[in-house]
């Protein structure tokens, strides 16, 4: 249809999208997030600062691979970090692999070494955890970031370090007609999809 062609010639991606309702709804809630008893809010202006810097640092931690290497897998308990992350690849243009956290380590050796993915975001020590268990399993896994906790590893950084990555402009390539995401089954029936 004529709509389709326009929407596809416009390459009206999600980076484009972003920056309008930044743009439209800087001071609006875009997020409430439980606290206890109380919701904490965040407007469409504070997300976009960690996105920024969420974007930036991920943005060089990639640029030490290969194009066709610059993915990173997410394997975060539900969070709003998780879902800065997300929007912070999806307006860079970098691709993600959704991992389950609920993911056994036969599952996450499945979907890493399937992906090829050299960089993994973790949430914390346990889910650091099942990685330091299969790492040697792992063919192309090269850093792993911890949002929470510590690590002795030379191939973990921690969220401090991560956000104080040197910033790389990373042009975003992906159009309306790329993938972005992949989101794995947590493979309660056999192998993950």
């Amino acid at each position: 249809t004529i709509l389709a062609e326009l929407i596809e010639k416009s390459n009206y991606n999600f980076k484009a999208l972003y920056d309008q309702r930044i743009r439209d709804y800087s001071g609006k809630t875009l997020f409430k997030v439980i606290k206890g008893e109380r919701f904490i809010e965040y407007t469409w202006e504070q997300v976009d600062k960690t996105v920024q810097k969420y974007s930036s640092s991920l943005s060089s931690i990639i640029s030490n691979y290969s194009a066709e290497d610059m993915d990173v897998a997410f394997l975060l308990e539900n969070s709003l970090d998780m879902a800065l992350l997300d929007i912070a690849c999806l307006s860079t243009g970098i691709r993600n692999v959704m991992i389950p956290a609920n993911s056994v380590s036969a599952h996450i050796v499945f979907i890493l070494n399937q992906s090829k993915v050299p960089v993994v975001i973790v949430s914390n020590e346990k889910q650091l955890s099942k990685i330091k268990g299969i790492k040697s399993e792992l063919l192309f896994l090269q850093e792993v970031v911890l949002m929470s906790g510590k690590s002795i590893e030379s191939w973990v950084i921690s969220l401090k370090e991560f956000l104080e990555l040197k910033s790389i402009k990373h042009e975003n390539t992906l159009g309306i007609n790329n993938l972005t995401s992949l989101m794995y089954t947590s493979g309660t029936t056999g192998d993950p999809k």
